[in-house]
């Protein structure tokens, strides 16, 4: 019978996915899409057998995974942000590419949140997401309200980034500010970053745009990504004060 396959089998399939070299993360997955299959017709998992587990054991640790992806530090943050004087010609597009990677930076975006992308289901800040605020006349804040992310069951989260006193170029309240005074949304319900027309921002243009900076600072293109922003190393948290406010779910931000 075809179903469920012996365990010979199985691990024959494991020791296939190994010497074609596939990763071990893409091979526990087809493992695991099987182990569903099974369940679905009422066999025996074989997937959950201590020898499968203990070969994909095995295959984590002798091909285990190398994220070639390096973060955005504030130093290289600082260059991309000068390089928009040369990438682009428009006061608007610098203002607004300049904000995108401020805020994607500080308040660990994820390029759907802050784009349009091909997917039917579109999880793009709003208008209406973000509020400026102030805590004393020297210290003011952005509240971004986030109503969709991954890996969450909650219905939303709010972000509250500070303004960064200390390096006012890489300071995400004042390149917000500047950007939505050239922007002047006229309505809550569009898109946080568009165009002057209210065309959203997309994905293939944010990128676009990107790589464009990358390339004039004379980095990777291999290297950095969009997820790039969100890459944080241990040595790195140090740039980062949290503090989360109970009373209001408000989890609040502080680049240095």
């Amino acid at each position: 019978k075809p179903l469920p396959p012996s365990l010979q089998h199985m691990s024959a399939f494991i020791a296939h996915c190994f010497l074609t070299n596939l990763a071990a993360s893409t091979t526990r997955t087809l493992v695991s899409s099987l182990g569903f299959t099974f369940k679905l017709g009422d066999f025996d998992d074989i997937t959950q057998h201590f020898i499968v587990k203990k070969m994909l054991q095995g295959y984590q640790k002798c091909k285990p995974s190398n994220d070639a992806r390096l973060p955005i530090t504030p130093m290289i943050l600082q260059k991309l942000v000068n390089a928009l004087d040369h990438t682009t010609s428009s006061p608007f597009v610098r203002a607004l590419l300049r904000a995108m990677f401020i805020l994607a930076f500080c308040a660990f975006l994820r390029v759907g949140e802050i784009t349009k992308t091909g997917g039917n289901n579109q999880h793009y800040l709003k208008f209406g997401n973000i509020r400026k605020g102030q805590d004393t006349p020297a210290q003011n804040h952005v509240e971004i309200n986030i109503q969709h992310f991954k890996h969450s069951k909650s219905n939303h989260t709010t972000l509250r980034v500070q303004e960064n006193t200390s390096n006012t170029s890489l300071c995400p309240y004042r390149a917000m500010v500047l950007y939505l005074n050239f922007r002047k949304h006229t309505s809550s319900l569009g898109p946080l970053f568009s165009f002057i027309d209210g065309t959203p921002i997309s994905r293939h243009y944010f990128t676009h745009q990107l790589q464009t900076a990358l390339a004039f600072c004379n980095l990777s293109l291999q290297s950095y990504h969009t997820h790039s922003f969100r890459i944080v190393r241990i040595g790195a948290l140090s740039r980062f004060y949290r503090n989360t406010n109970s009373k209001h779910g408000t989890l609040e931000l502080k680049c240095f």
